[in-house]
C-alpha cells in the first residue's frame, strides 16, 4: 500500500480577511454517538451519529488583524473558507493555479478569541475558534475538491513580542509570559435533534491577565484594585521586517489596558524570585452595557508609564 494523497493548510479567509499566518486551523466534527447495550448483554447492538458540534480552533501571529475582526466578544465571520494545498508524491507542492487542491467552505460562521499569548523575545501569538452554523438544511462545513488556490497568497506581515508593562502608572521590571485569557463561554445550540449546531453566540467573557516578573515591587500591588487612574497597561511591540522593531513612537503596536478589576499576586517562586500576577478584569458598574473589561487598541504607540 503507497502513501497518494497529501495535502497542507494553506491559509483560510475569514469574511474576506485573510489568515495566512497559522500554526494550525485544524477541522473537528465532534459527533456525538448514540450508543444501545440490550439488558443483560455486555455489548452495543446498535449505534447511531447522534449530532455534531462541528468546530475550527486555530492558531495564529496576525493579531492586529484578529483582534480587529473579533474584539472581545466575537463576531460574525461569515463567509470562512479553509484552503488546502495538493503535495504531489517524489516532487513537492502542486503548483496553485493547478485545480487539484480542495477547500472547506462555512457559509454562515462565527469567530471569536481564547487567549494571546506573548513572552520576552518570543512571538505572541492568539488562539481562538470558528464555529461553523447551519442554515437548518445544509451541512455546516462543505468541502469541494479540484480546486485552484492561487488567489490565496502567503503573508508573513505581522509580529509582535512582549513589550513594557505598568501597574499604576509604574512600570514593572523584567516581565515575561504575557497570557491574555478571555475565558469566553459560548452558546452552539440546535434544536428537534438536527445534526448541527443552527445558533452561535457569546454569553460571557472573564478575562485574567498573567504574568510573571522579578521585580520586588510587585507584591506591594496585591488586592490592590484598578481604577481609571490607575490602570493596568501592556504593550505587544511589533517588530519590523528584515530590521528589529519599530520605535516606540511609531502606531504599529498593540495596547493591552484594563481600568477595572483587581491585581493579585499568587505565588512568588525561584530563585532569582518571580511573582506571578494576575489581573482579573471586570466592567464598569452601571454603564449601561456599554463597556468592556479589557480594551485592545491596534495601530497604538507605546506610552509607559501610564
Amino acid at each position: 500500500m503507497t502513501v497518494s494523497a497529501v495535502e497542507i493548510l494553506r491559509g483560510f479567509d475569514a469574511d474576506s480577511i485573510a489568515y495566512r499566518q497559522l500554526g494550525s486551523a485544524d477541522q473537528e466534527n465532534a459527533t456525538e454517538v448514540l450508543s444501545i447495550i440490550a439488558a443483560g448483554d455486555n455489548m452495543p447492538r446498535f449505534v447511531a451519529a447522534n449530532g455534531s458540534k462541528e468546530g475550527i480552533p486555530f492558531e495564529t501571529n496576525q493579531l492586529a488583524a484578529l483582534i480587529t475582526q473579533c474584539g472581545v466578544f466575537g463576531c460574525d465571520a461569515s463567509a470562512v473558507a479553509l484552503y488546502y494545498q495538493k503535495v504531489d508524491n517524489l516532487s513537492g507542492r502542486v503548483a496553485a493555479a493547478t485545480a487539484g487542491h480542495s477547500k472547506i467552505d462555512a457559509a454562515l460562521a462565527r469567530m471569536y478569541i481564547s487567549n494571546i499569548t506573548a513572552g520576552n523575545r518570543t512571538l505572541a501569538a492568539a488562539r481562538g475558534r470558528i464555529v461553523p452554523v447551519s442554515d437548518g438544511t445544509n451541512a455546516p462545513l462543505i468541502r469541494t475538491g479540484a480546486v485552484a488556490i492561487d488567489t490565496v497568497l502567503p503573508t508573513t506581515d505581522e509580529a509582535f513580542v512582549l513589550g513594557p508593562i505598568s501597574v499604576h502608572g509604574t512600570k514593572l521590571q523584567a516581565c515575561n509570559g504575557l497570557d491574555i485569557n478571555l475565558n469566553p463561554v459560548e452558546w452552539d445550540l440546535s434544536d428537534e435533534s438536527f445534526e448541527h449546531t443552527t445558533y452561535a453566540a457569546n454569553n460571557t467573557v472573564a478575562p485574567v491577565i498573567s504574568f510573571t516578573t522579578t521585580d520586588p515591587t510587585a507584591l506591594s500591588y496585591h488586592k490592590v484594585a484598578l481604577t481609571s487612574l490607575n490602570k493596568f497597561r501592556a504593550h505587544l511591540i511589533r517588530k519590523k521586517r528584515n530590521g528589529t522593531y519599530f520605535a516606540n513612537n511609531e502606531t504599529q503596536h498593540i495596547r493591552v489596558e484594563v481600568v477595572n478589576g483587581i491585581i493579585l499576586v499568587q505565588t512568588v517562586s525561584n530563585s532569582p524570585r518571580e511573582y506571578r500576577v494576575e489581573i482579573h478584569a471586570t466592567g464598569a458598574d452601571a454603564d449601561g452595557y456599554a463597556g468592556v473589561p479589557i480594551a485592545f487598541t491596534v495601530n497604538s504607540a507605546v506610552a509607559l508609564p501610564a
